[in-house]
């Protein structure tokens, strides 16, 4: 399997051109929390091929509560919000006026990263901004983001994001993957006890967690077994995972 890194336009241009694409989770997951507009340049793009998007089965397993409690995800002004209490907090916190604007700057830098992630290019320059004037006044309290929050207020609001992009989602997610039989199960259970034994990606980044630490090993599996002796079909597998111990490739 090929890292994107390694692409050129020429073989992009094949796997655009009469290619399929592979989708995972958190891929998915970025559409639905990403700027609107921008969700929906997503959305058109994938739309002009969704006859040659495939969805892993263990995709749509970690995608169905997101839909079964029909999640609503946060419009931007919620950032803003959460980001005032945090920094209230901290103007109260019993911590010395040096200490409190380190934090101060580390939380709001924080949220211009979480900003600029999912394309709210506008607000998290705004912010920035803001916290530039912060770095120019000795006052602990950070500088209004008032206008960041008129602006945010005039999105379009989450229920009907929600939606449209629900929607987007589960017409998308239609074709899927095959399913594994019970011999290849089995064969699954071993590949993810060796790859975890030896730390062999993917996987290894989910090692620690309670629930669905083998998720990526899984997907993985899936993915090569709709890719086995099929050498005249290009494949693109699409993911926003941002793992440091480079979970995906060795």
């Amino acid at each position: 399997m090929e890292r994107f890194k390694d692409m050129n336009e020429e073989k992009f241009e094949k796997i655009w051109s009469r290619g399929y694409f592979i989708l995972d989770t958190c891929a998915l997951d970025y559409i639905s929390r990403c700027e609107f507009q921008y969700a929906k340049h997503i959305m058109d793009i994938l739309l002009f091929c969704k006859e040659r998007i495939l969805i892993p089965q263990h995709v749509v397993k970690e995608m169905q509560p997101y839909f079964d409690m029909k999640k609503i995800q946060k419009n931007v002004n919620v950032i803003f919000l959460e980001l005032e209490k945090d920094l209230n907090r901290i103007y109260t916190d019993n911590i010395t006026e040096n200490i409190k604007r380190n934090k101060v700057i580390s939380r709001v830098s924080k949220k211009i990263n979480l900003l600029q992630r999912y394309a709210f290019g506008v607000y998290a320059s705004m912010l920035d901004n803001l916290k530039k004037d912060y770095a120019k006044q000795e006052e602990v309290v950070f500088p209004s983001f008032s206008k960041c929050l008129e602006l945010a207020n005039k999105e379009i609001d989450a229920i009907s994001k929600s939606e449209i992009i629900n929607s987007f989602l589960q017409m998308i997610m239609e074709k899927r993957l095959p399913e594994f039989s019970e011999q290849e199960k089995t064969l699954l259970f071993k590949d993810e006890q060796e790859r975890i034994s030896k730390q062999l990606p993917p996987g290894v980044g989910d090692s620690g967690k309670k629930n669905n630490s083998n998720g990526d090993i899984i997907i993985w599996n899936e993915i090569k077994k709709c890719i086995k002796d099929k050498w005249n079909v290009q494949y693109l597998f699409i993911t926003n995972d941002e793992k440091k111990n480079s979970n995906w490739f060795g």
